[in-house]
């Protein structure tokens, strides 16, 4: 492979943050082209190089480059399927395709490889039988845009260019993606089955996904389409699942109809569906590493990582005298990357949004680069629905390369003091842990809204982080007892 470096079209949705995360894990160089890269900068972290949609700037980015993924694409729901939304979904996708060709055509070095999004909506709503990378493509508006999208992207086979499509199921992630919309009611109690509940759903762990795409991206006898999905499950299995990680009931079900007078024919996506095998994978030996789709959600929907107490003794400091913390979080992880990796990640103010879920719309204020130091101030919003809350941090002590903490001057807590500590195991790997002393406002009311909601609040957010983390630096596994 003549170098390391990746460029990745749509590297700011849910998909492509995360594959940039996993190849950056590997020492990847990652060019994110994107339409806006400062405010990319802010959600990919320092060391992603965001560079403008223009073609100058594409060509630059792929000539010498390793390999391309390509994810760009309008979002197909939840929207109603109207003619300018068509357009929309193919355009975004066959266009942006066709400039990339153009890119790699003019560049004196081409990549490698090009994996382009692609999806299992390729075969058709309802294809009879079971679907492999051979069975043909159906005849409907999805399946039609999986066919253009892929036949723009093996354009770059006459350049010698290795093209795999990877034909993705329902691609599940923690806090983003579809299982983040699908698991709102859940929490609420409002889970249920669409429609029949018969209709089979292919499916993937975002986890799954990044290991196979990082094997495409080595493996050079891989090329053409692969089914990117563990298989098929029913819709009802995939409810099922949900209401079990969360604990909730599924008893309201969303009929058929109701999902076509609000989606109109883009409730196909939802009511109907493809029975997809892995082929591809099976025989170069793949393994899953969440083959069911219990465990799938067990993991992505649960928060066992996290642990709250009640507050005992704080530590003796002035502030945490003067707020009176009232409940402790604590989470300690143990990561495959070495201290020397690790550290300058999490001491670095910008890739604070990179471990914050994307739903609370993280938005640092003050100018960077900040110039951390015992003192600094550090000025961002995050939002609450649609309710933007200001919150400044204040880094208290800082003991770089080993500890520091932060607390809240102004925000939605009484109390908020945040100790951050990083140890090398000695075999190469590095323990962070987490604590947490915290108190939320309004007295009364307060306590009452740390028992309903703001524990399982802040259990979501640091299992997100833990996701993130995961994804970038690899965690080593407990040993079996």
């Amino acid at each position: 492979m003549k170098s390391k470096r990746l460029v990745v079209t749509g590297g700011t949705g849910f998909i492509g943050s995360s594959l940039i995360r996993r190849f950056r894990r590997d020492g990847w160089e990652v060019v994110a082209w994107v339409r806006d890269p400062k405010k990319a900068r802010q959600q990919l972290g320092r060391g992603v190089h965001c560079v403008p949609a223009s073609d100058e700037a594409l060509r630059k980015a792929v000539d010498g480059a390793a390999g391309v993924v390509n994810l760009a694409g309008e979002r197909i729901l939840p929207a109603r399927w109207t003619a300018k939304k068509r357009q929309r979904i193919q355009r975004s996708r066959v266009v942006t395709t066709e400039r990339l060709i153009a890119a790699m055509t003019a560049s004196e070095q081409r990549p490698e490889f090009l994996i382009t999004g692609s999806a299992v909506g390729y075969y058709g709503s309802a294809p009879s039988g079971t679907c492999t990378e051979d069975t043909a493509a159906g005849s409907d508006f999805l399946a039609r845009v999986c066919v253009a999208w892929e036949q723009a992207a093996n354009a770059a086979e006459a350049l010698g260019v290795r093209v795999v499509p990877i034909r993705m199921g329902l691609v599940l992630g923690r806090e983003e993606g579809a299982l983040a919309t699908m698991a709102a009611p859940f929490r609420l109690g409002l889970g249920g089955v669409l429609g029949s509940g018969r209709q089979p759903v292919a499916w993937v762990h975002i986890d799954d996904l990044l290991e196979v795409v990082r094997r495409i991206s080595e493996d050079s006898t891989l090329s053409g389409p692969v089914n990117l999905a563990v298989g098929s499950v029913s819709q009802a299995d995939v409810v099922r699942a949900i209401g079990e990680a969360l604990g909730m009931p599924t008893l309201l079900p969303a009929p058929a109809l109701a999902l076509r007078l609000v989606l109109g024919s883009a409730a196909s996506a939802l009511l109907e569906g493809q029975t997809v095998e892995p082929a591809r994978l099976r025989a170069c030996g793949y393994q899953f590493q969440f083959p069911e789709i219990g465990l799938a959600m067990q993991d992505l929907l649960g928060v066992e990582s996290v642990s709250f107490s009640t507050v005992q003794e704080a530590p003796s400091e002035p502030y945490l005298s003067k707020r009176r913390p009232r409940r402790l979080l604590e989470q300690r992880l143990h990561l495959a990357s070495p201290p020397e990796e690790v550290i300058p990640f999490f001491e670095t103010p910008e890739n604070l949004s990179v471990l914050t879920p994307p739903t609370l719309g993280f938005e640092i204020l003050t100018p960077l680069p900040i110039d951390m130091k015992a003192g600094a101030l550090i000025d961002y919003v995050v939002r609450l629905g649609l309710v933007p809350m200001a919150w400044r941090t204040c880094i208290e002590q800082w003991e770089p390369g080993s500890r520091f903490v932060d607390s809240q001057l102004r925000g939605p807590y009484a109390c908020w003091w945040h100790e951050h500590r990083f140890e090398s195991d000695g075999k190469g790997g590095t323990w962070i842990s987490d604590r947490v002393w915290f108190r939320a406002a309004f007295g009364p009311l307060g306590r009452l809204a740390e028992w309903f909601f703001v524990e399982r609040m802040l259990a979501r957010i640091f299992s997100y982080r833990l996701a993130v983390i995961r994804q970038r630096f690899g965690l080593v596994l407990p040993e079996e007892p």
